[in-house]
């Protein structure tokens, strides 16, 4: 009865542990709606439910310090580059727990944030707007078969922070620190 549930949820809590760090759960095209964002700085709830996108300081920006990104970070540290299969393997069992759709949605946070790069075929990708890469968190399948590594020589952040200020400055649009975001305006205006 009430005492073998009471039981249950105890061991559950002590095996899946981690399960908290990405508790909310993403829909199944969660991942591909994140890439395709024309502003995360608007994206809906729907489509980041791990409020991964940091709204808090002057500018947006997608928070590095949570929890679950800071554990596929350590896992990718240790492993190198790891097939989309095996990063899911991984996280959907113990001590996580956490859904497939879940992690294709952090991973996709993270290629936004120039944390990772993905290896599709011969093709290194390091922006989120890809079209190769759209393609490939748009199901678990395809995801599965993608390569994934964390990027070294990134750029600084504190720099994409300031060109993003100077931007604003010269333009008068709010950009994203991020890299493909001061890209784009750069193009756009110069």
């Amino acid at each position: 009865g009430q005492s073998s549930k009471s039981f249950l949820q105890k061991v559950g809590e002590k095996v899946y542990h981690k399960y908290p760090f990405a508790r909310e759960q993403a829909a199944r095209g969660t991942a591909e709606a994140f890439l395709k964002a024309d502003d995360l700085t608007r994206i809906s709830s729907k489509n980041d439910p791990l409020s991964l996108i940091d709204n808090s300081g002057s500018k947006s920006n997608i928070n590095l310090n949570h929890k679950a990104i800071l554990e596929i970070k350590d896992y990718l540290d240790v492993h190198g580059q790891v097939e989309g299969r095996k990063l899911m393997d991984y996280f959907s069992s113990a001590p996580y727990g956490w859904t497939k759709d879940t992690i294709r949605y952090i991973s996709a946070a993270m290629l936004a944030a120039g944390e990772i790069v993905l290896k599709i075929g011969r093709d290194e990708i390091k922006i989120r707007k890809s079209a190769i890469a759209i393609q490939a968190y748009k199901k678990t399948q395809s995801f599965q078969k993608v390569g994934i590594r964390l990027r070294e020589g990134k750029p600084n952040p504190d720099y994409l922070l300031k060109a993003s200020e100077r931007l604003a400055t010269i333009t008068g649009e709010q950009v994203i620190p991020l890299e493909e975001e001061i890209s784009k305006c750069v193009v756009t205006h110069f």
